[in-house]
């Protein structure tokens, strides 16, 4: 049987800007959740740092697995749209390289979309962990709490730290990330409202 008949093949893509450290942890969890998808995937780094100071920490993990950019246009925005024009799969996942999956992150993921044929894609839970506890203040203004609406529920916005996007339907619907908004921040924001006016959905996972 062709494993594609069963589920869409996936590009994980993480990016990553001088932080050695968070890369070469999240790569072995990202190749482990690709090993047990049930369907073709792809790890995808996008180093947005011209100088690649990524790639020697990238080299050695040396999985065929895994495919090593450098963005050099400075933004997170320039790098986003760089993991898009280098996918070549039917999904593709944004996660941060600071974030680590679930054990089965990929496969809820991945169910979520196919419970809405045509939807433009699927976002997940992010829950924050700290080395030390946060100051109280932090606590007491929820600064790292985040909304946990239903499994299922259309968003109106969503952001890029674990976010699933059907390739095909962005690249009919001609959906980019903003570069006027790379170092400033907020191309997300602005990704979520052409979203809204294409009348295109985005579930909570």
């Amino acid at each position: 049987m062709n494993r594609m008949l069963g589920n869409p093949s996936v590009t994980i893509a993480v990016l990553t800007f001088k932080r050695p450290r968070d890369i070469d942890e999240a790569l072995p969890l990202l190749v482990d959740q690709i090993a047990r998808y049930d369907g073709a995937g792809t790890v995808l780094v996008i180093d947005n740092d011209a100088n690649a100071s990524a790639a020697d920490v990238v080299g050695s993990h040396a999985d065929p697995r895994i495919t090593y950019v450098v963005e050099s246009t400075p933004g997170i925005a320039a790098a986003r749209n760089r993991a898009l024009c280098e996918t070549t799969t039917d999904l593709i996942i944004f996660i941060d390289d600071d974030e680590r999956p679930s054990h089965d992150w990929l496969s809820l993921m991945v169910g979520e979309y196919r419970k809405h044929p045509g939807t433009l894609g699927v976002f997940g839970l992010v829950d924050s962990t700290f080395g030390d506890d946060p100051d109280p203040w932090l606590v007491a203004g929820k600064f790292f709490e985040r909304r946990k609406p239903p499994t299922g529920t259309s968003l109106d916005v969503v952001a890029t730290n674990n976010l699933l996007l059907d390739m095909a339907r962005l690249r009919e619907l001609d959906l980019r990330f903003d570069n006027a908004y790379g170092i400033s921040g907020g191309s997300d924001t602005m990704f979520s409202r052409l979203i809204r006016q294409s009348r295109s959905a985005v579930f909570f996972c």
